[in-house]
Parts: C-alpha cells; sequence; structure tokens
C-alpha cells in the first residue's frame, strides 16, 4: 500500500523530443511501377506559410531523404512520389508539420487515373486492431504494421472466424524503432467469409490496411488505405472505471467531500505537497497544504482533481498513454492510485496521483 508520507519527489521536465505529437506518417506508398503511384496532398487552411519537412524512410529505419516544403498561405499543393524524392525506393514517409496543415494521400491506379482515391495521413497507435478483408480471388489486401516508438515492439497477426477462433498459422513480427513490415493476407491466409484479421502488440503500434484490384487497368480498379480499425488498448481498465463511477455515483453526497490528494512526479516540491481538497457538486472549493495549513495559491489550482475529474482524466488518458495503472477502492470507487506514462519514448514526463482519507462532510 502507497502512504502519502513516504512519497519523495524531485525536479524537472522534458521537452518534446523526437516523436511528438506535431509527427504525422503516411505508412505505405507505391513503388511507382506499372500498376499504382503515389501523390501527397497538403493544405494550409491558415493565414500564414508553414513549413512542412517531408521525410522517406526504409522498412528497416533507415532515412533516405528529406524535403522541404513552403505552403503558401491558403495553398493547396499536390506532388508525386518521384517529384518529392526521384526514383528512390521508399517504404513510408513522416511529415514533420503544425496539427493545422491538413495531408493527405492519393493513390492513382496509372491505367485508370480517374480512379485515384485519397485518404489521409495518420497519427493513431494502438496495441490492438483488426481489419475485416475482403474476397482475395479479384482484390488484394495489404497490413502494414510501423513502429513509431523508440523502443522495440511485438505483434502477432492472425485470422478468426466470427465467432473469435483462430483460423490457420499466426505471424509474429519483431519490429525495431522505425521499422515497417507488410504482409499479403491473401498469401497469409486462407479467405474465409464474415472472417477478421487481429493484432495483438505489446506496445503501441501503427497499423494501416490497403485494398486494391489485382488487375490495376480494370476499369474499376482501386487502391485505398486506412482500413484498419483501432481497438481498445485497456478494455478491462475501461470496464473497471465504468464499475467505479457506479458505485460512486451511487452514494448520496449532498454537502460535498473531502480528501487528500498527492502528485508522484519529476515536479517541483510544491507540486508534490500532500494537499487537503475539499469538493462540493463535484466543483473543487476548498486546496490547503496539509503539513503547514496554508491555502494553495490561486495559479496552482488548477492541476488539482476532484474524484470526478479523476474519472474524467482516467477516461481521457485510456485513449492515448503508453502505459496506464488505477486502484479503485472496492466499495466506493473512489479512485486511490492513478498511473500514467503518456509516451515510452520520453524520459521523466510520467506522473501518477495518489488520493486518500475519503470523507463526507
Amino acid at each position: 500500500m502507497l502512504y502519502l508520507t513516504s512519497l519523495l519527489f524531485t525536479v524537472a521536465f522534458q521537452p518534446p523530443g523526437f516523436f511528438n505529437n506535431t509527427r504525422t506518417y503516411v505508412p505505405h506508398i507505391t513503388k511507382d511501377d506499372t500498376r499504382f503511384r503515389t501523390a501527397l496532398v497538403l493544405e494550409n487552411p491558415t493565414a500564414d506559410e508553414q513549413f512542412v519537412l517531408v521525410r522517406a524512410v526504409a522498412a528497416n529505419g533507415a532515412a533516405l531523404g528529406e524535403y522541404e516544403w513552403t505552403l503558401p498561405a491558403g495553398a493547396r499543393e499536390k506532388k508525386w512520389r518521384d517529384d518529392l524524392f526521384g526514383d528512390t525506393t521508399i517504404d513510408y514517409m513522416v511529415l514533420n508539420k503544425v496539427s493545422e496543415v491538413v495531408a493527405g494521400v492519393i493513390y492513382e491506379p496509372i491505367a485508370q487515373p480517374q480512379n485515384a482515391l485519397r485518404i489521409g495521413d495518420t497519427s493513431e497507435t494502438a496495441t490492438h486492431w483488426r481489419v475485416y478483408p475482403s474476397n482475395w480471388n479479384d482484390n488484394f489486401d495489404g497490413l502494414i504494421l510501423l513502429n513509431t516508438l523508440c523502443l522495440n515492439l511485438n505483434a502477432v497477426v492472425t485470422y478468426h472466424q466470427a465467432d473469435g477462433t483462430q483460423i490457420g498459422e499466426q505471424q509474429r513480427y519483431a519490429l525495431a524503432p522505425g521499422h515497417k513490415a507488410l504482409l499479403n493476407l491473401g498469401e497469409a491466409f486462407t479467405f474465409e467469409a464474415d472472417a477478421y484479421i487481429q493484432v495483438r502488440a505489446d506496445r503501441r503500434v501503427m497499423a494501416m490496411a490497403v485494398k486494391g484490384s489485382k488487375a490495376a487497368d480494370a476499369a474499376t480498379s482501386f487502391l485505398v488505405g486506412n482500413l484498419a480499425k483501432a481497438m481498445d488498448s485497456y478494455p478491462d481498465l475501461r470496464a473497471e472505471l465504468a464499475e467505479a463511477r457506479q458505485k460512486w455515483a451511487a452514494v448520496s453526497r449532498e454537502n460535498g467531500y473531502t480528501f487528500q490528494q498527492a502528485f508522484r512526479c519529476f515536479c517541483p516540491q510544491e507540486v508534490t505537497q500532500i494537499t487537503q481538497i475539499g469538493v462540493n457538486g463535484a466543483v473543487i472549493d476548498s486546496l490547503s497544504y496539509v503539513e503547514s495549513g496554508e491555502q494553495v495559491p490561486v495559479s496552482a489550482v488548477k492541476r488539482y482533481y476532484s474524484v470526478e475529474e479523476m474519472f474524467a482524466l482516467i477516461e481521457q488518458e485510456l485513449g492515448r498513454a503508453d502505459y496506464m495503472e488505477v486502484d479503485f477502492d472496492a466499495e466506493t470507487g473512489f479512485p486511490t492510485f492513478i498511473g500514467i506514462d503518456p509516451s515510452d519514448c520520453v524520459a521523466d514526463e510520467e506522473y501518477s496521483i495518489v488520493s486518500q482519507g475519503l470523507a463526507n462532510r
């Protein structure tokens, strides 16, 4: 059991590094042969000129080139793969851009350019993915797995009947940082109606499914991507959260409640002091440091969480944190411990919230 009085904390935060939220990906680039080709489209809806850095990367994570793209205010521009990087064979692109710039990729059947399809770039990762393939007689399904983290990861790809029964042999992948795997599903598995592909990874992985025509010159030829569906990375914890909320809501607290809260993090000492919190109507109305009895400065009030706000924080982080651990009181649903690591690739930004001493007013 953790006790607030035993917690020790120190220093500072790390700035965003190589892997950050301004980075998005085009996980699949066609080879510009006689079948399909790839173009990158950027749109700048802002009133300012924007700079976008486009990097070409090989499947083993090796950097193959960079293209510095200056996009005028309000502009929309399209460039083919060979306009950006010549005849270099590349496997995926990484875009560093401000969030307002909209990026997309066009896959065009060379023999039928009117059938070109556009999809967006992506930054979504998950530990669990599903793909619903088509009949592989006329079309093909490809599955791309991309490790966008700074740590190694392992992924297992399996094929399942609608009732969850596994079909065939599983496919295993060990991906180093920046590495990409491409799997032709029709070659790895035997098609069955209503079946689905499942991806399970020990860390968040980016997945993209591409579907296309085997006959690229047919009048109805196509190539489209982003068909992989991210599943919940923390289904058990999400169920625990729902149960805790029900327990909490089942008890009337007409006059509010009090409890103590402290942070465990690489933070200044004033952040980590044990604090007495009073709440009325789900809103914090009193804050004081337990050791000194002094009121918490107004500038620091926003860092503290009521129970209702802790529930909201947990729900928010379930969709994006690389690691989470939460403990709830078995009787009341009160969150006694919340541990969050937003990113495996950033040092010292993980933190925990420890709460105890719940009492009704």
